[in-house]
């Protein structure tokens, strides 16, 4: 899921405003056996996390909810019902 699929989500919620957040992952593993390198890899990996404002029915206060999205979620799963 892209960023501008998550604005797009954002904007039909009817959020006051909203923060996202990206962050991005590079590693590297490796494995070893008995202190022999048995096999290695790398893992570039993309996290959002959104946090959402809505303000209250009497327009005096704001409050706010935060969560992450991994990089497998789909436009489906997180779409409002």
């Amino acid at each position: 899921m892209k960023i501008e699929q998550i604005k797009e989500l954002l904007e039909k919620s009817g959020a006051f405003a909203w923060r996202i957040t990206q962050t991005k992952t590079r590693r590297w593993e490796f494995y070893f056996i008995r202190h022999d390198l048995d096999q290695n890899r790398s893992a570039d990996i993309e996290n959002y996390q959104i946090t959402v404002f809505v303000k209250s029915e009497d327009g005096k206060g704001v409050g706010s909810a935060s969560a992450e999205m991994g990089p497998d979620e789909t436009f489906e799963y997180v779409e409002l019902p």
